[in-house]
């Protein structure tokens, strides 16, 4: 094996991965900005919509449409804040820490096996 053949095969190895990393997400329905946001809130510990969707730079109406999605999918809690009514607060639930764990866990073994260490 030439020496260039080894460096374009290493190149090609986090593709590859990243590819399989984007695949996995795409099997578990989450879109782009669902996914931010169910980050996002696994750092904080509760935040308005408004203030999350700033947090991950899209609109009010966005997170709110995302928000939507992933409390649907028990992936995230919401409740009126008992301050203002008008306003809600977003928390990561229980479903949404194991999901995320779930994807780290797949994310890392992906790496291991695309680097040779799996």
């Amino acid at each position: 094996m030439s020496v260039v053949t080894t460096i374009t095969d290493d190149a090609r190895q986090p593709v590859a991965v990243l590819s399989s990393v984007l695949q996995a997400l795409d099997a578990s329905g989450m879109i782009g900005t669902e996914l931010r946001i169910l980050v996002a809130l696994c750092g904080l510990d509760s935040t308005s919509v408004k203030g999350l969707g700033e947090h991950v730079g899209v609109s009010a109406s966005v997170a709110s449409r995302d928000v939507e999605r992933l409390v649907n999918r028990g992936l995230a809690d919401r409740r009126e804040d008992p301050a203002d009514r008008r306003r809600c607060i977003v928390s990561i639930s229980d479903a949404g820490r194991d999901w995320l764990a779930g994807v780290e866990d797949r994310i890392c073994e992906l790496i291991r096996r695309g680097s040779g260490r799996g």
